[in-house]
């Protein structure tokens, strides 16, 4: 009876999920993708440095460096300023960059929204229970207890924490933050968040000047 109920939750997950190619951002990053209910999406961080015209996105390389009192400033950092962090957890962008008519994800892809968010949860059984579902399993990155942690979707969701806009980096390993595309108000855009002991996934809003993760939906 296990046995057959296993095989008919595979047939079903294969139903909802088929991966697709690799796919390369203007600074040749690369990506794998995952499509879930029909909507492709990239199963990493961005790790994006510039627009796609070319123009560098603004960084800063030092701890004594504070954005709050810019009124749309358009950064991107790695977590500590530290490389090692690049490739697994991406880079941390504030809500202008998302937004920038130059935009950052790779051609034929754009930032998700939070339609696109709610449509995905919706499609994983609800927001209480699309983290687990969404979230990369195991300890490697998460701290434990990883609730839910079953990433049958293969979306592959890490714990990249956040930059405060006064120059504080925190909650690696514990919590994962991702900007919509959506705003709230002039300073206030949605975001999604999920944490290490939680299997939601969380609808917030964030000031727009706060670094966090972005992930890519191709733009149909």
């Amino acid at each position: 009876m296990k046995k057959t109920l296993s095989l008919v939750l595979i047939v079903l997950w294969s139903a909802i999920i088929f991966a697709q190619d690799i796919v390369f951002d203007v600074d040749s990053n690369q990506y794998h993708t995952v499509t879930i209910e029909g909507h492709t999406w990239l199963k990493e961080n961005l790790k994006v440095s510039h627009y796609n015209n070319g123009d560098k996105i603004l960084t800063s390389n030092t701890f004594d460096f504070t954005i709050k009192e810019e009124a749309a400033p358009k950064y991107q950092w790695i977590y500590e300023d530290d490389p090692k962090y690049l490739q697994t957890y991406g880079r941390l962008y504030t809500f202008y960059v998302v937004v920038d008519s130059r935009k950052i994800c790779p051609a034929g892809w754009r930032v998700a929204t939070d339609d696109d968010w709610s449509a995905l949860e919706k499609a994983l059984d609800g927001r209480s229970k699309a983290g687990g579902k969404l979230k990369e399993g195991g300890f490697k990155h998460w701290k434990t207890p990883n609730k839910g942690k079953k990433n049958r979707t293969g979306f592959s969701a890490l714990p990249s924490g956040q930059r405060l806009n006064e120059n504080i980096f925190d909650f690696i390993g514990i919590i994962g933050y991702w900007w919509t595309a959506t705003e709230i108000s002039e300073k206030v855009a949605y975001t999604r968040r999920m944490l290490f002991q939680e299997e939601d996934c969380n609808r917030t809003g964030l000031r727009k000047d706060h670094g966090l993760a972005v992930r890519c939906i191709i733009d149909n």
